[in-house]
């Protein structure tokens, strides 16, 4: 049995890494509501770059009255929605979802609603690098009647 765990978490170290990694991505979903069937909240940026594509997964977790002894017809679902704007530096952005369909309503139990960001993609803006062009330009001088060639070096930043 401790062989095949150990062979469970060999093969799959990804699992043990990704859930390390989430404690400091940089993002956040803050003040989720959900009122009927509209979710909103704010996704947070705490990063020093932009993000786009910002996924985010909202859950509508199912808690039995009985946990003892749940039915067999868990209403909970969840789905994937993108965040279409950017989100500056240190900023936040206000998401709002409605839902496909209603929530049954039930009285064997309760939903929470549960949003939590599944990917996005963060821009690192570095300074460009100094790049050198040589530029031939023709020079004349006062003291002789010969036009001559001279190289001339700039710095252009793009």
């Amino acid at each position: 049995m401790l062989a095949t765990l150990l062979g469970l978490l060999v093969l799959h170290p990804a699992t043990a890494t990704r859930a390390q990694a989430e404690e400091g991505v940089g993002l956040s979903v803050e003040g989720v509501q959900r009122l009927g069937n509209e979710v909103t909240g704010w996704v947070v940026n705490r990063t020093d770059n932009e993000v786009t594509d910002v996924r985010l997964l909202i859950q509508e977790n199912w808690f039995w009255a009985d946990e003892k002894h749940p039915g067999d017809d868990n209403p909970g679902r969840g789905t994937i929605v993108r965040v279409p704007e950017p989100i500056p530096p240190n900023g936040r952005i206000k998401f709002r979802y409605e839902l496909t369909r209603p929530l049954p309503e039930r009285t064997d139990g309760t939903f929470q609603t549960d949003v939590k960001v599944m990917s996005f993609t963060e821009r690192w803006f570095e300074a460009p690098a100094t790049t050198t062009r040589t530029r031939e330009v023709p020079a004349t001088t006062t003291r002789t009647s010969t036009t001559s060639t001279r190289t001339i070096r700039e710095s252009v930043v793009p």
